[in-house]
């Protein structure tokens, strides 16, 4: 029958028992008061070390039982506690009290890699532990348990103590022997061989399953092609790629050329064509000019002032013929007393009575080139109607001047249609011009553009708030000017002492009123003048505008690094670069303008302190500073660190 054996922990310590007598406790599993009795150690050659382990089979501590020693040697003993679980990576094979450093669990598998990367398989056990055993290296480990076991029972210290030091029984059960499933509650890893990969469709329903795979491979038809998407040979249906058929690359676009949006690089339509092609003249300036049409088609032939010229000459034209039309209808010729001729030159046929009824007293009578006569003081017309081209004779009795047959033709062209031919000649002149509603010379009426259009007379500012405002303007375009900030539009200062403005406080204008000086919103520090044994030629200026002059001289003349000048040019802000260390009077200003001493307060947040100036004093070891506090001034040796507000001029 099994029996659970226990290695039994062991805790020890040392107490005051007869002649110094050293003790140790004994128990099963975790200490408990109904377990523990005592060993007498005293005649022990080690004086109170601890050389033995004791153990007993699984039952109630009794005065009938015995107790079985074994003893250890003193390297395992030296390592009493740590983590005695062999299924763990901090497993210490001399342990023999587990501390509860056990943390990390061996994972057993295959670590072989392969071409299609087939994983281990780590598993546990069903139960809490296996009453059998698999091979564990060279260890039968089943044969094992059966030798422990039997030495256990016939208390055969020699083979039990020989079985111990057995690297089997390490490697199968750790720092605990367990023979009842009860008592353990880790499962052994156990170990899965490699598998070698075989890739294959696993579908037993698929034409192409691969019985021996053990990798989902494809279990579909190979379809070759392009599987990039932003390739035009893109296959959608393809699984198995090829890149070098992918040859041409997408460009989107309108591929339809009847449509003004085409693309001729387009190899794919995105359905950007909306608006089919209508051909025709699009410049306005022409004549032939079709407002319908998107698409030129050279058909612009005539400009709009080349048409009027030609118009206009071709009415002038048509006026003269006209006139010289009349003229020739409306000729006159005298005839003389007797026999005469004259030829019909009328456009269009008359009776002749009707046509010589301003003359019919003077007409003895008139005869055509057929014999017939015209008698008027019979009342007989054998002719008839005057024939346009013919000629006649006639015989007057008297001699009339100025003969005419075809003013009643001319008298009879109406007056208005003359009148309104040259009426709707002024009429299209009227109508030729601008057609540009956004030009200055625009006219509503003009509907035949002659490119006269312009478009600067009457654009300009109508912001009367800016400088170029123009009261006639009619069209703004966005060209109003506008003052600088603190200027007004004829650039004088209009910001006042004490405001903020271009990047920092106003402190002082000068005569001109266009121009000032600015200090900084902030103190930048606490420096030194700088090289205090070293004079700084030209950096001895105090009057206002000497500022620049000399800070440039110091950084120029002292290669002490950071002083108060360099931080100085250094310093920006709001994108102004050209900042310097006042002169001794432009730090007066400052003072009596934008600090404690002006009237109208600190606007300048300035506390009560000393500050440079950059005014050096005659003896090159000191230069002048202002104490803001008071106002009062005097030069000071240049190593101090003293406060530093920069200021720039515009």
């Amino acid at each position: 029958m099994k029996r659970l054996l226990y290695i039994l922990l062991i805790s020890f310590g040392f107490s005051a028992t007869a002649q110094n007598a050293s003790t140790i406790q004994l128990g099963y599993g975790e200490i408990t008061s109904d377990l523990i009795t005592t060993y007498d150690v005293t005649n022990n050659s080690n004086k109170g070390s601890i050389d033995f382990i004791f153990y007993k089979k699984k039952g109630t501590l009794g005065n009938n039982e015995e107790i079985q020693t074994l003893k250890i040697d003193s390297f395992l003993f030296k390592s009493l506690y740590g983590c005695t679980h062999s299924a763990y990576a901090e497993y210490d094979p001399n342990a023999f009290i587990d501390n509860g450093t056990c943390s990390t669990i061996y994972q057993f598998g295959c670590t072989t890699a392969n071409p299609y990367g087939v994983n281990p398989t780590n598993y546990y056990c069903d139960s809490p532990f296996p009453t059998e055993f698999g091979d564990l290296g060279q260890c039968s480990t089943e044969t094992f348990v059966q030798e422990v076991q039997i030495a256990s029972d016939n208390n055969d210290l020699t083979t039990f103590n020989s079985l111990l030091s057995n690297s089997c029984a390490v490697a199968t059960f750790g720092a605990e022997w367990v023979f009842d499933s009860e008592s353990f509650d880790d499962c052994w890893n156990q170990t899965n061989p490699c598998i070698p990969g075989i890739e294959g469709c696993m579908n037993p329903l698929s034409s192409y399953y691969n019985p021996n795979a053990n990798v989902p491979g494809n279990c579909e038809d190979v379809v070759i092609g392009c599987m990039d998407s932003t390739y035009i040979d893109y296959n959608a249906i393809a699984n198995s790629s090829d890149p070098l058929l992918c040859i041409t690359l997408i460009v989107n676009g309108c591929t339809d050329d009847s449509f003004v949006e085409y693309n001729s690089e387009a190899n794919f339509d995105n359905g950007s064509c909306v608006n089919e092609v209508v051909s025709g003249c699009i410049d306005d300036c022409y004549f032939e000019f079709n407002e319908l049409a998107n698409t030129d088609d050279d058909s612009c032939q005539t400009l709009w002032l080349d048409a009027y010229q030609s118009l206009s000459d071709e009415f002038t034209l048509g006026l003269s013929s006209l006139q010289q039309a009349l003229d020739t209808w409306n000729t006159t010729i005298d005839l003389g007393a007797g026999w005469n001729m004259f030829g019909y030159g009328c456009p269009t046929s008359i009776d002749l009575a009707e046509g010589l009824s301003n003359h019919t007293e003077s007409v003895v009578i008139v005869k055509d080139n057929n014999g017939s006569v015209y008698m008027p003081e019979f009342g007989f017309n054998g002719i008839g109607d005057l024939t346009p081209g013919f000629g006649y004779q006639i015989k007057v009795s008297v001699a009339i001047e100025g003969f005419s047959l075809c003013d009643w033709y001319v008298n009879d062209i109406p007056e208005d249609n003359i009148v309104s031919l040259q009426d709707s000649l002024e009429l299209i002149i009227s109508q030729i011009g601008c057609i540009d509603s956004l030009a200055c010379n625009y006219d509503i009426t003009h509907i035949y553009y002659d490119g006269s259009c312009e478009y600067i007379s009457c654009v300009n500012c109508m912001d009367e708030s800016a400088c170029n405002y123009n009261s006639e303007a009619i069209i703004d375009y966005g060209l109003c000017e506008y003052p600088q900030y603190g200027f007004d539009c004829n650039e004088f200062v209009i910001a006042e002492i004490g405001d903020e403005f271009q990047g920092g406080i106003l402190f002082y204008i000068n005569e001109t009123g266009q121009h000032g000086i600015v200090a900084a919103p902030e103190d930048i520090g606490s420096y030194a003048w700088g090289c205090p044994e070293t004079p700084i030629s030209g950096a001895d200026g105090q009057a206002v505008g000497a500022g620049y002059l000399n800070t440039l001289e110091i950084v120029s003349g002292c290669s002490q690094t950071p002083i108060a000048a360099s931080r100085s040019l250094a310093y920006v802000n709001e994108g102004y670069l050209d900042w310097y260390l006042p002169s001794f009077d432009e730090l007066t200003l400052m003072y009596s303008n934008i600090s404690q001493g002006s009237p109208n307060g600190n606007s300048g947040g300035f506390i009560n302190d000393y500050y440079w100036s950059s005014s050096e004093s005659v003896d090159n070891i000191r230069a002048w500073l202002v104490y803001f506090g008071s106002g009062n001034s005097f030069d000071y040796l240049k190593q101090n660190e003293i406060s530093v507000r920069p200021i720039r001029s515009f």
